[in-house]
């Protein structure tokens, strides 16, 4: 009896695989992508795709919707393949907005502890100059990261809206996204904001590590810089100008921003970088003739931005 039972169970299940083959074999697509969906949510219940849940979740959404569309096979496998690639590739947009809402909320979080500790009166000199010497670093990288210098410059006019180095990295952020003209204003502001600052007869060393330690974000090689970049600026505004008066008008500009340059780091500058292309030995040869005859053609006019 036993084994008369044991045959017929066997007979069962024998029977159940050949349907099931059968229906395979009637719908290969559809088995296929049910497959690779089960196989992604027992590796996602798993933890075995750990940072590439959204990614290979939208992959697979998107693969079996488009299968769903060229498949052969009966309607309703198709809208049912069409379902679940639908909900697959939403539920992974949900979470994908899920996890950056959660990491806007702790950079706020992490943003608004740093400056209640940077804010504290024991604290403040040592960050703001922590945070210059990092915005320092992130501008003379290779590879400029401009975004995450932006953050830093923001997080530092959060603490101290009146350091130098706000209108200063400002300035140079701007340069680095094209906008020079608008980073000439925020020199202009730094110019205005250090003649307020720093009384004429306080100078220091001329070290650029001056403005790291000193907490306010001022000191004469920065000055001296600003100074550089506004005269580089405006002797090509002037050879751009077709104006004999308005080109007069750049070029004594340039002149005044040059006496500044020199008399705040009288070393001067020997680099020739990006929207500077001048040192200041070739501005003062160049700007010479240029004062003399304004309506002359600019021997060797800087590139244009």
């Amino acid at each position: 009896m036993r084994d008369n039972d044991s045959a017929h169970d066997g007979r069962r299940a024998t029977h159940r695989m050949r349907r099931l083959w059968r229906a395979i074999q009637r719908r290969p697509t559809s088995t296929i992508v049910y497959l690779a969906l089960a196989g992604f949510v027992g590796l996602w219940i798993a933890g075995l795709l750990g940072a590439y849940v959204v990614a290979v979740g939208t992959v697979v959404g998107t693969v079996a919707i488009a299968v769903s569309s060229i498949s052969a096979e009966h309607i309703r496998d198709k809208w049912i393949v069409a379902g679940l690639g639908t909900a697959l590739v939403g539920a992974c947009a949900a979470l994908d907005t899920a996890e950056q809402l959660h990491a806007v909320k702790l950079k706020n979080a992490l943003e608004s502890e740093i400056q209640e500790y940077a804010t504290r009166p024991t604290n403040k000199t040592e960050f703001l100059g922590f945070l210059d010497s990092r915005l320092h670093d992130c501008l003379n990288r290779p590879s400029v990261d401009v975004d995450h210098c932006a953050d830093l410059e923001t997080l530092l006019e959060h603490i101290n809206p009146a350091h130098g180095g706000v209108p200063y990295y400002t300035g140079e952020i701007l340069r680095y996204r094209g906008r020079v003209r608008d980073s000439d204003d925020s020199f202009y502001n730094y110019l205005e904001a250090e003649s307020r600052v720093l009384p004429r007869d306080q100078r220091d060393n001329g070290s650029a590590s001056v403005c790291n330690t000193n907490g306010i974000g001022f000191c004469d090689q920065r000055t001296s810089w600003v100074c550089h970049t506004l005269a580089n600026d405006l002797f090509r505004r002037g050879c751009d100008a077709g104006d004999p008066n308005q080109r007069l008008d750049f070029f004594v500009r340039a002149q005044e921003q040059l006496k500044c340059e020199q008399k705040h780091f009288t070393g001067g500058f020997e680099q020739r970088l990006g929207t500077r292309p001048m040192t200041t030995t070739d501005l003062a040869v160049a700007l010479k003739p240029q004062l003399n005859d304004p309506a002359r053609k600019c021997d060797a006019p800087p590139p244009r931005f």
